[in-house]
């Protein structure tokens, strides 16, 4: 008989960071995902679920899977940076009142850089273990042995030598989340860092049939470059090792569906958007334990934000049909990787 181990169908949540932005209308009020779950008789499997982002959200993958480890067996970090790092000390940021977004764009990134200011990184990538390790002992964050046995895949675009490489956050910092994961991990085939890709900052996927995505060497809105790679699948294959490629035939458009997030209302900039995705195929319905992978754009990743970019073609995205906008959730290449095969195994 098959089970998910042979034949892996996986249930995506494609969540949004709102990041000061206001949410956008929608027609009706989408349900929540314990509503969806309770609908199409959803069930997850504990000991399966997974985390990745890109930019900003690979920043905040990590941050969630070390600080939930015992919950979240992988991660997939494209472009992003180690374990607390806006926290790290540095003597570029001795203002406390500035000091995290000091961090944030000047040594865990070339944001400063790129507004005329400097690039003071990489932080100190031993902070990251000890900040982890006090964590842990003070009952703030999970014990770290949820990280001995983590899977965990790394993405930078290429050595700063090459052309085109990440000019946003660096290589050095990226390979920081490598040096982190390997302090703790009990096999070191556990963690992958793949350097060999020349690629701007973006996501890269493999194919662009609406034409909508960036070249590989772009900077700029979507952030979705077509690379000839497709990140997303590598990242899931690697989390999920046992799980058989799908064909784009598999792709069901009804399977792809908003939910309603919370936004605290006094402060909407810490909080996620008013509205997520999630992919569930059919195989995952009606009562069969399926994998979870939770995927976290970057900050000019929103709809929003998305619509009010130009498009290469002329115009701006939000011209463009929606079907043929380029969102994450639909061209970051996620959901053409979780429906099963079309003829599993046994």
């Amino acid at each position: 008989m098959s089970t998910w181990r042979s034949r892996l169908a996986l249930a995506v949540v494609l969540s949004s960071v709102l990041m000061g932005l206001p949410a956008a209308a929608h027609a009706a009020d989408p349900p929540s995902l314990g509503s969806i779950k309770q609908r199409d008789g959803i069930v997850i499997a504990p000991d399966q679920i997974s985390i990745s982002g890109i930019s900003s959200g690979g920043f905040f993958a990590v941050q969630y899977h070390v600080a939930h480890s015992s919950e979240v067996m992988g991660v997939g970090v494209v472009a992003g940076g180690p374990y607390h790092c806006a926290g790290s000390w540095s003597w570029v940021c001795l203002n406390p009142f500035a000091h995290d977004a000091g961090q944030a764009t000047a040594v865990c990134s070339r944001f400063a850089q790129k507004a005329g200011g400097l690039y003071w990184g990489p932080p100190d990538n031993d902070y990251a273990v000890k900040s982890a390790k006090d964590e842990a002992k003070s009952g703030t964050i999970d014990p770290l042995d949820g990280l001995r046995q983590a899977r965990v895949w790394i993405f930078t675009g290429g050595p700063e030598t090459g052309a085109p490489h990440d000019t946003l956050v660096p290589h050095d910092v990226a390979a920081e989340v490598a040096y982190f994961y390997r302090q703790f991990a009990s096999d070191p085939n556990n963690v992958t860092f793949v350097d060999t890709v020349p690629a701007e900052h973006a996501m890269p996927i493999a194919g662009d049939g609406a034409g909508e995505a960036g070249a590989c060497a772009f900077f700029g809105e979507p952030y979705i470059n077509d690379c000839h790679y497709a990140a997303a699948g590598e990242l899931l294959s690697f989390i999920y090792p046992k799980r058989q490629q799908v064909s784009r035939a598999s792709w069901v458009e009804g399977n792809l569906q908003e939910f309603r997030q919370p936004v605290d209302a006094a402060d909407a900039g810490l909080s996620m958007n008013a509205v997520g995705h999630i992919y569930v195929p059919d195989a995952c319905k009606h009562g069969q334990a399926c994998p979870l992978h939770i995927a976290l754009h970057g900050c000019e990743q929103t709809k929003e934000a998305v619509d009010a970019a130009n498009a290469p073609g002329g115009g701006t995205f939000g011209d463009l049909p929606p079907e043929k906008r380029p969102y994450f959730y639909r061209l970051g290449g996620y959901t053409r990787f979780t429906s099963e095969p079309e003829n599993p195994s046994d």
